[in-house]
């Protein structure tokens, strides 16, 4: 559905699927063979969690901007491209452009709904990208130089979206355009949504490669520092959804010993701690509050 004036091609990887998506793949290419062209795996690349992913995508990937829309999502603007490269081409200082997106619930019957997003800045985002993740990966488009940074500084360390991000931050300014230009869907049975644990521990996955590249990079202490308190955080967050206490325990204290605990975090966690031991909610709120009468004297004032 893209209207450019200029070319593009997708570059489509199945990455060993046993669903019969190769076969609708060839499809396609066959259909369009100057724009569809397709990188058909007879082996798992992703889970060799060696880098292998990575150079494939490089080998096939030859155009001045890359934009990205994995399996579960679509757009649905027209335009996508043709806005966000005219963007780019007029304003060298950029090297990212994302967007707004809609958001679409498989138990809802993919009604569309609105995905805002608040507080999101234009330029130097660096220091905001550490505390939290705010760019939909499918509605990115970034300059091809800028994967030059992510091989000299990622290295073999399985690559995430917000390891990229961090790493184009810091040589680039990301432009935010506040249109829906896609739809991330939410599915019952996809990898990510059909189980909270499942969950927790791919974002464990995930922040245990960015401290490995943290490492890599020799990020300032203080860096390090923002980025670990807004994760135990967000953490915390599916401990509570994943009912998964000892996690819990792990990051509410990574939270205390940095100063930053607020009412929500104290909530999560009690409420976590108390699931697995043989108590009422009655007593579980009974002890929450006297634990809370406890901080309002030590001068517990982040009431966010």
């Amino acid at each position: 559905m893209q209207q450019t004036d200029f070319c593009f091609e997708v570059i489509v990887h199945d990455d060993a699927s046993t669903d019969g998506t190769a076969n609708i793949i060839r499809e396609y290419a066959e259909m369009y063979p100057n724009i569809i062209k397709p990188i058909l795996e007879i082996e798992n690349q992703w889970s060799k969690n060696d880098g292998s992913l990575e150079r494939i995508m490089k080998e096939h990937t030859h155009g001045k901007y890359i934009a990205l829309c994995e399996g579960d999502d679509y757009w649905i603007d027209p335009y996508k491209l043709q806005k966000q490269v005219d963007f780019l081409e007029t304003h060298e200082e950029y090297g990212l452009v994302h967007t707004n997106c809609m958001i679409a619930y498989e138990k809802k019957n993919f009604i569309l709904e609105p995905f805002q997003k608040e507080g999101v800045l234009n330029g130097n985002v660096y220091k905001q990208i550490l505390e939290r993740n705010f760019i939909s990966t499918l509605t990115v488009v970034y300059r091809a130089n800028l994967l030059k940074y992510a091989e000299q500084e990622i290295g073999n360390i399985r690559y995430w979206d917000r390891m990229m991000w961090i790493c184009f931050s810091r040589y680039t300014n990301f432009y935010y355009l506040n249109e829906n230009t896609a739809v991330y869907r939410v599915l019952k049975e996809s990898m990510v949504h059909s189980d909270r644990k499942c969950l927790l521990y791919k974002l464990l996955l995930g922040t245990n490669d960015l401290l490995k590249y943290f490492d890599n990079i020799r990020i300032p202490t203080e860096d390090r520092h923002v980025f670990l308190v807004a994760r135990s955080k967000e953490l915390l967050i599916w401990c509570y959804f994943a009912r998964d206490w000892k996690y819990a325990d792990d990051f509410y204290k990574e939270i205390r010993n940095n100063g930053k605990v607020s009412l929500r975090d104290f909530i999560l966690y009690h409420f976590v701690i108390r699931t697995h031991m043989p108590l009422s909610m009655y007593d579980c709120f009974n002890i929450m509050c006297k634990k809370l009468k406890q901080y309002k004297l030590l001068g517990f004032k982040n009431t966010n």
